[in-house]
């Protein structure tokens, strides 16, 4: 038979006394995970796998605490484990796409990473100011006047051998021509054409001669023109490099140990003397 339940049989009382503390303040965080050995054993399993392309998937409901639990039973492991090393991603020279990845001592990636913008930020300060330097103008200026002494000098012996030949040279929009010339003035064309036709032959083959002469003088002046060039590139390289050099030779001092990171310095070195006139 149905009877009525009274209140007093709806709570179900217990001893305070086997609860070991007076307040839930006394009560310390659990840092165990508690009735579930299959997935403490499935995270141990997991942790011991040391090949690549393994992960651990943990599944529950949400508000359940999992993700509490699971990072502080990685911390109990990660306390008796090997301190695992610090992994940088720095720019990849060949591929900017890909970066390049270095192994450092745990630890140490913080420091390598200031290490770096300080660095960066001291060469961009030198550099500028070195090619500001008035040495620097000098070395810049006497370089370009030595090839261009040369080039003046080419153009003078051509202009004297043209003279010598009854010819002189004139700049037009076409290029350099050379002009026969008359008691000491340029032909015309109509004057060119009165002459007979023994002269005028004489003229052509001279004028011919010539010619091939200038062509000459002006590949050997663009020559001239490319190696000014190249001597100024190459003074920079070397202005920059003395710049900078000591402060690489530093960093490649305190990492000398570790060949990646030797590596990368070298090719952040080349690649600022590559493009200097970024800096």
């Amino acid at each position: 038979m149905i009877s009525e339940l009274r209140i007093e049989k709806l709570n179900n009382a217990c001893d305070p006394k086997i609860l070991g503390c007076n307040s839930s303040e006394e009560v310390n965080v659990l840092e165990a995970i508690i009735g579930q050995d299959r997935a403490v054993r499935a995270l141990k399993f997991g942790l011991g796998i040391r090949d690549k392309g393994f992960n651990i998937y943990v599944a529950g409901r949400p508000g359940t605490g999992k993700t509490t639990a699971v990072e502080s039973f990685l911390e109990e492991i990660a306390k008796i484990e090997p301190c695992p090393s610090d992994w940088c991603y720095v720019h990849n020279f060949s591929d900017p796409y890909r970066p390049d990845i270095l192994k450092l001592p745990s630890g140490w990636s913080g420091g390598f990473r200031e290490d770096m913008e300080s660095l960066i930020g001291t060469v961009m300060r030198d550099v500028r100011n070195a090619f500001e330097s008035e040495e620097y103008a000098t070395q810049r200026e006497n370089t370009s006047k030595t090839f261009q002494q040369k080039k003046q000098e080419l153009l003078e012996n051509i202009n004297e051998q043209a003279y010598k030949s009854g010819f002189v040279i004139q700049a037009t929009p076409m290029g350099l021509l050379t002009i026969p010339i008359k008691d000491g003035k340029p032909l015309s064309d109509d004057e060119f054409l009165a002459l007979d036709q023994k002269e005028k032959d004489q003229i052509v083959v001279k004028q011919q001669k010539l010619q091939e002469a200038l062509e000459t003088v002006l590949r050997q002046a663009k020559g001239l023109d490319k190696e000014a060039r190249l001597a100024l590139e190459k003074l920079d390289k070397e202005v920059a490099s003395f710049t900078i050099g000591h402060f690489f030779n530093d960093l490649m001092e305190k990492y000398h140990e570790l060949e990646e990171v030797l590596k990368y310095l070298r090719l952040v070195q080349e690649d600022i003397l590559n493009n200097i006139s970024v800096f």
